[in-house]
């Protein structure tokens, strides 16, 4: 009955680390230069066939392939980060692995007397 349980316990601890991921070695997607963008891949498994999206006020698509170490990098030549603007980036593996954050580019301060915040339907006098 020992063995038994003592298998058990065995087999369980080595089957865990294949069922979960710890945090630090999910895939995860940053962004490395705004202008263009150039994000980094990293823990994607080795090998894998990558594509990357960056939507924005268009949407542009690039292609790649982890290297040995499960990350890569890939440059949006002639895409970079407007004022005022929502930023989705996402990359997806053909063997399962994904990665995505989003980025809030911040806006230029209004300029004069500008309100922060139009009512609409209401004029603003002075």
């Amino acid at each position: 009955m020992r063995r038994a349980l003592f298998g058990i316990c065995c087999a369980a601890v080595l089957l865990f680390p294949a069922v979960s991921r710890p945090a630090a070695d999910r895939p995860t997607l940053r962004l490395m230069e705004s202008a263009p963008f150039v994000l980094r891949g990293m823990h994607f498994q080795p090998g894998e066939h990558v594509t990357v999206t960056v939507a924005g006020k268009t949407l542009h698509r690039k292609s790649t392939t982890a290297g040995a170490a499960g990350s890569f990098t890939v440059t949006f030549a002639g895409v970079s980060g407007d004022d005022c603007r929502i930023y989705g980036f996402h990359a997806i593996g053909d063997r399962g692995s994904s990665a995505s954050f989003r980025m809030v580019t911040e806006c230029p301060p209004p300029q004069g007397d500008a309100p922060l915040f139009r009512v609409p339907g209401k004029t603003h006098h002075r």
